[in-house]
């Protein structure tokens, strides 16, 4: 059997300003998430090149908690994210990443939406979701020189 490749996991890129572009989760597309009432509220992920392939893959942002290697704030596991409207720190989180020595760095924002009514708050700007509760809806990607 052939395997798929990653890319079949997003649609194809559209171009923002400031040399952003997005890339449609497509499982989200496809109403591939909880349909249960719920309050969805669209956030934003800031991460790291590091992270993406497992996130990829695992088609879902994990939580975090307080084991070894990993970080936590004030002891509240959970998907740390931004609102809407502070989607600007979020790209705080995205830590810029020179892949090819070109001066080209790149960061990545994950789109989310998140139940609202089964959240904590984490005594910042920051929400905090179970991880069951989040849906990834996009990839971003900002390519500057």
């Amino acid at each position: 059997a052939g395997k798929a490749s990653l890319t079949t996991l997003f649609g194809k890129p559209i171009q923002y300003a400031y040399e952003w572009y997005k890339f449609d989760w497509v499982a989200y597309l496809r109403g591939l998430w909880p349909t249960s009432p719920v309050q969805w509220e669209t956030a934003w992920h800031g991460s790291k090149l590091e992270t993406l392939y497992k996130t990829i893959v695992d088609g879902r942002l994990s939580a975090s908690t307080s084991s070894a290697g990993r970080r936590i704030l004030d002891g509240k596991p959970g998907v740390y994210m931004m609102s809407e409207n502070k989607r600007s720190r979020a790209i705080g989180y995205a830590r810029p990443i020179c892949l090819q020595d070109n001066g080209t760095s790149y960061r990545f924002l994950w789109e989310l939406i998140t139940d609202r009514s089964d959240s904590v708050r984490s005594g910042n700007d920051q929400w905090i979701a179970p991880a069951r509760s989040v849906q990834l809806v996009a990839l971003w990607v900002n390519a500057q020189n």
